[in-house]
């Protein structure tokens, strides 16, 4: 994905607009071009809002005012048409205030081109009940399906409620089914009787970090048949802050990636015994390590390392299956009860499962948002870690949320 649908929509400039004209991206499920903004009337404050909620009640995505698009199939920017009234951006918001219901999730922004504006907005995809455009005598639900905005259907309504409804029992019934579980929660001892039979000395019992991330609103298999081959995903892991910046990709079904320097599918290295990512196919990313327990093993920077660079190859492997909504993220940690000093009281006790002692914390965010830059995610899961052994910020991070420490 070009990095301009990553950007803030705050920060883009003309500059960033004429690119994107140029780069002649095609609308579609996730891109809607207006060469024009009216609010003057109800029917277009209605279709503005139509327009917000198809995109919400899809994948989200980019509506951008002021693009006009030629009139092909899969219709490509032509040109910057300036709106010249530029105070529609705070209209426009006042309306799909007043109008959806529940309020969408969105972020606008004025851009001066020209002599006049271009405005951008970012939509996020919708989590739980769909968006009603209830105003202006509308009352019904739409969604974006391909370059189109449609009135979803009474069976579709009804079926994105019932959804909503279980969304949470389902998720919760999927990752208890996942199996890398298996692996996870197995006895002690046969990890023990491994390292006996390469004649290795029994260690003390390493905690066992886990970062979990889960589609929220696919209610499909992300990995289909077509997808089942070795290209399918990227070969190599770029990571961006930890040293070990390439893991190599092993298929076939679920894809496995070993840690660099990793020979086999567990190598016992000292204070390394698993270290590998499984992606499942009802959409459900996992990576794995265990580490030495206690000061600075379990909280230090390789921790923090690791988890930013698995959410984000996870942000980056979701759009590869054209996912682009809700995630669950989960850090969790395994064997708690000896790597912890104290239970922090923002951890998730809930989804633990029965015989298995750890803790977690969970954060749901978009994949967009994911993929622009994980670190909120980290800091936040580093922070509630560090508060485990007694203090109150994690110390990677400054006050105002950005890393500060030396690579």
């Amino acid at each position: 994905m070009d990095r301009i649908f990553l950007k803030d929509v705050e920060a883009w400039t003309g500059a960033d607009l004429e690119d994107f004209v140029a780069a002649k991206f095609p609308e579609g499920l996730r891109l809607e071009y207006k060469r024009e903004l009216t609010l003057e009337r109800k029917t277009q404050r209605a279709e503005a809002a139509k327009d917000v909620s198809g995109l919400a009640n899809a994948q989200g995505g980019l509506l951008l005012y002021g693009i006009e698009e030629d009139d092909g199939e899969d219709p490509l920017p032509k040109a910057i048409v300036p709106i010249t009234d530029e105070g529609l951006q705070t209209r426009l918001e006042n309306v799909l205030d007043d109008a959806l219901a529940p309020r969408a999730s969105f972020q606008a922004a004025t851009v001066p081109v020209g002599n006049g504006v271009v405005i951008v907005i970012r939509i996020e995809p919708q989590l739980g009940e769909p968006v009603m455009v209830q105003g202006y005598g509308e009352y019904r639900y739409y969604r974006r399906s391909g370059t189109r905005t449609i009135r979803m259907s009474a069976s579709e309504v009804a079926e994105a409620h019932a959804k909503a409804r279980g969304m949470e029992e389902e998720l919760i019934k999927v990752l208890h089914s996942l199996p890398l579980r298996a692996r996870i929660t197995r006895p002690r001892s046969l990890d023990e009787a491994k390292l006996a039979l390469h004649g290795q000395i029994k260690p003390e019992w390493t905690p066992l970090a886990t970062v979990v991330v889960a589609a929220l609103d696919c209610h499909r298999p992300l990995l289909t048949p077509d997808r089942i081959s070795p290209d399918a995903f990227p070969e190599v892991w770029e990571g961006k802050r930890g040293e070990n910046s390439s893991r190599a990709v092993r298929p076939p079904g679920r894809w496995i990636l070993d840690g660099h320097g990793l020979h086999h599918e567990e190598t016992y290295e000292e204070g390394v015994i698993a270290k590998r990512v499984a992606i499942y196919r009802p959409g459900v990313f996992e990576w794995a390590r265990r580490y030495r327990g206690g000061e600075p093993e379990l909280p230090g920077k390789t921790l923090a390392d690791d988890v930013h660079d698995a959410l984000l190859y996870a942000a980056g492997v979701f759009p590869d299956l054209g996912y682009f909504g809700r995630l669950a993220t989960y850090v969790r940690i395994e064997n708690a009860e000896q790597a912890i000093p104290q239970v922090p009281a923002d951890w998730d006790l809930a989804l633990r499962p029965a015989g298995v002692e750890w803790i977690g914390l969970r954060q749901d965010v978009a994949v967009d948002e994911l993929q622009q830059d994980p670190t909120p995610t980290v800091r936040k899961a580093m922070d509630v870690l560090w508060q485990g052994f007694g203090v109150t910020r994690c110390p990677y991070f400054d006050q105002g949320g950005d890393w500060d420490y030396e690579q």
